[in-house]
């Protein structure tokens, strides 16, 4: 008898747009590794990806990183608009104003 070896189940992955702040790759994948160590600003959680990518365009004009990550699966798949991530609370509270200064709704996330 052969045991066949069994597939994990793929999650919802993270949809990486463009870089990250530190120059290199963003996470991509599902694991988000890279994305959780920092704080968070979310700008928006979106049904629809080509919502949350023209957000994305919007803020980048502003020169902020930020990046799209999805999260649930059918029905409930989002696509989160977050910027960062930042090294500590402080600075996401200056990316925060700066962002509400040019317009932009959002909420600190803690790593």
């Amino acid at each position: 008898m052969t045991l066949k070896a069994q597939q994990p189940t793929p999650s919802a992955p993270d949809v990486a747009t463009g870089s990250a702040p530190d120059g290199g790759t963003p996470a991509t994948g599902g694991s988000g590794t890279a994305l959780r160590h920092g704080w968070t600003v979310q700008l928006g959680s979106f049904a629809n990806k080509s919502n949350a990518e023209a957000l994305v365009r919007r803020v980048r004009a502003d020169k902020v990183p930020v990046f799209v990550s999805s999260t649930g699966s059918g029905r409930s798949l989002r696509f989160r608009v977050r910027a960062g991530p930042l090294p500590d609370r402080a600075a996401a509270q200056r990316t925060l104003m700066r962002l509400k200064k040019e317009g932009h709704a959002g909420t600190l996330v803690a790593p």
